[in-house]
C-alpha cells in the first residue's frame, strides 16, 4: 500500500461527500475476511459489514492482548453504522451469526448449565443485568444490536444506564458496585460493541460531545440511492443465514486457540514511528479547527487503529498457519497495518461530521481559529495572505490549505484563479459572533 496516501483528512459538510474505505484493502485482506464479504455488494454495504465483522471479531480472540500507551490493552473495540431507513443495513443482521458458534461453545462448557456463559450480551438490559453477565462470562460480552434505538431506550430507563460501564469497559477499567444487596467487582472487562441505527438514533444514544461514550466508538455513516435488488434464490448458493453460520465454525476456533495459546501483539519499530507521526498531524489539525475539547476524537481514533491492527494481524496469522504454533508474541504485518491507517483516516472523517452535527459544537465554532482566519482576511486575498496570517497566529503554516480548504467547502470564501480567492460572507460576519451570514453583492 501507498505510505503516501496517509494524508490529513479532509473536511466534509455532507453525509454524501462522507469518503468510503480505499477499495484497494479488500485485496489485502485474508482469505477467511475475503470469504465474509464476498457476498455483500461492493461499496457502503460492505464497508459497513467489514467494519462490523472487525467489531464482532475483536471480541473473539480473548487470549490477545497489547501494549498501547504504557498500558494492557485488548483488541475489543466499539462500531456503529448510520443510516436512514431502507439505506442497505440489512446484512449486518447476518454478520451477527459470525459469533453463534463460539456463543454455543461457551455455553455448552460452562461450568454451572443454571446461568452459562454466553458471548453475547442484550441491548434491551438493565445495568445490573450487563454486570450479572460480565461476572458470569469472565468479564467478556459482545453487544451487537441492529437496531441501535434498543440501547438507547436502555439508556433512558433508571435501572438501564449502563452507558459509565460501557466507558470503562473501552478501557478495560475495573468495574464494581457495592450496595446493600449487590456486590460486583469486574477487573478488566473485555467488551465489544456492534450497533447500526439511523441518525435519530445516534441522537438519542449521544445527546452530547461531552458524553464519553461518543468518542469511543467507530462510526460509518452513508445515504445510499434505494433500488430494488434481485431476490431470486440462486441455485447452488446457500442462503446468507447457513452461510454465515458455517463461517463461524472459524470463528469458535480461533476463538478457542487464542484462548489456550495467549499471545502478545505489538507494532514495529518502522510502524510506531508511522503511526505517531501520522496521529500527530491529526491530533493537531483537530485542535486548530474544533478546539480542545473534541481531541477525545484522534485520541480514541488510534486505539481503535491499533485494535483493528491487532484483529486483523490474529486472524491473519490464524488463517495461514496452525493454531498450535501460534507464537507467544508476534508483530503487526506490514498489509494489516496499513489496513488499519487507511481505515482510521476515514473514521476520524466520520467522526468529525458527527461532532459538528452538535448544536453545542455549532454554537461555539466561531472561536476555531478557521474562523479567526476568516475575520482577518481581506475581501480578495491570495494564498500567500492567507499563509502570513495562519503563521502570525501562531499556527503552523502547514495548516493553511486545510483552512482555506473548509471555508470553501462551507461557501464562506470562492476560488478565482490559481492562488486566488474572495469572500463570500460580508464583515458583518466578523464582528456579530452570532450574526446570520450575509452573502456579500457580487458585481
Amino acid at each position: 500500500m501507498d505510505k503516501n496516501a496517509m494524508l490529513l483528512p479532509q473536511l466534509h459538510q455532507q453525509v454524501e461527500n462522507l469518503p468510503m474505505f480505499p477499495e484497494e484493502i479488500y485485496n489485502f485482506i485474508t482469505p477467511f475476511l475475503k470469504k465474509v464479504i464476498e457476498r455483500i455488494p461492493p461499496g457502503h454495504q460492505r464497508d459497513a459489514c467489514f467494519l462490523s465483522t472487525l467489531a464482532l471479531l475483536s471480541g473473539c480472540m480473548p487470549g490477545v492482548r497489547g501494549v498501547y500507551d504504557q498500558r494492557i490493552c485488548h483488541a475489543n473495540f466499539f462500531s456503529m453504522i448510520l443510516a436512514p431507513f431502507g439505506s442497505g443495513k440489512g446484512p449486518l443482521d447476518e454478520i451477527r451469526l459470525l459469533g453463534n458458534t463460539y456463543d454455543d461453545h461457551l455455553a455448552k462448557t460452562s461450568t454451572d448449565p443454571k446461568t452459562p456463559s454466553r458471548l453475547f450480551a442484550s441491548a434491551d438490559a438493565s445495568t445490573a443485568g450487563i454486570r450479572e453477565h460480565l461476572t458470569i462470562s469472565d468479564g467478556r460480552g459482545i453487544i451487537f444490536e441492529t437496531e441501535a434505538k434498543a440501547l438507547a431506550n436502555s439508556f433512558k430507563q433508571d435501572w438501564g444506564n449502563f452507558s459509565d460501564n460501557l466507558c470503562k469497559a473501552f478501557h478495560h477499567e475495573t468495574i464494581s458496585s457495592t450496595r446493600k444487596d449487590e456486590y460486583y467487582n469486574i477487573p478488566s472487562p473485555k467488551m465489544s460493541v456492534v450497533l447500526s441505527g439511523t441518525p435519530g438514533a445516534f441522537r438519542l444514544l449521544f445527546p452530547s460531545p461531552e458524553d464519553g461514550l461518543f468518542s469511543r466508538f467507530a462510526f460509518y455513516n452513508f445515504v445510499a440511492t434505494p433500488n430494488w435488488r434481485d431476490v431470486t434464490p440462486i441455485d447452488g448458493i446457500p442462503n446468507l443465514t447457513d452461510y454465515y453460520t458455517n463461517l463461524g465454525k472459524f470463528i469458535a476456533e480461533l476463538a478457542v486457540a487464542t484462548e489456550v495459546n495467549p499471545s502478545h501483539f505489538t507494532l514495529t519499530k518502522e510502524q510506531w514511528v508511522i503511526f505517531n507521526d501520522i496521529f500527530s498531524a491529526w491530533h493537531d489539525q483537530t485542535a486548530l479547527l474544533f478546539g480542545n475539547d473534541s481531541l477525545g476524537i484522534p485520541r480514541r481514533v488510534g486505539l481503535i487503529a491499533f485494535r483493528i491492527a491487532m484483529t486483523l494481524s490474529t486472524i491473519r496469522r490464524f488463517d495461514e498457519g496452525d493454531p498450535k504454533t501460534l507464537r507467544q508474541e508476534f508483530t503487526c504485518h506490514d498489509d494489516d497495518f496499513y489496513i488499519a491507517m487507511d481505515m482510521a483516516k476515514v473514521l476520524h472523517e466520520h467522526a468529525y461530521y458527527l461532532y459538528n452535527q452538535f448544536p453545542d459544537t455549532k454554537a461555539t465554532e466561531r472561536n476555531h481559529p478557521v474562523y479567526k482566519l476568516l475575520a482577518k482576511l481581506p475581501d480578495k486575498f491570495t494564498r500567500g495572505q492567507a499563509l502570513s496570517i495562519v503563521e502570525d497566529m501562531g499556527f503552523h503554516g502547514s495548516s493553511t490549505a486545510n483552512y482555506l480548504k473548509r471555508l470553501e467547502n462551507e461557501g464562506l470564501t470562492e476560488w478565482l484563479k490559481q492562488g486566488h480567492y474572495r469572500k463570500t460572507v460580508s464583515d458583518d460576519f466578523k464582528t456579530e459572533p452570532g450574526a446570520k451570514r450575509k452573502v456579500v453583492t457580487r458585481n
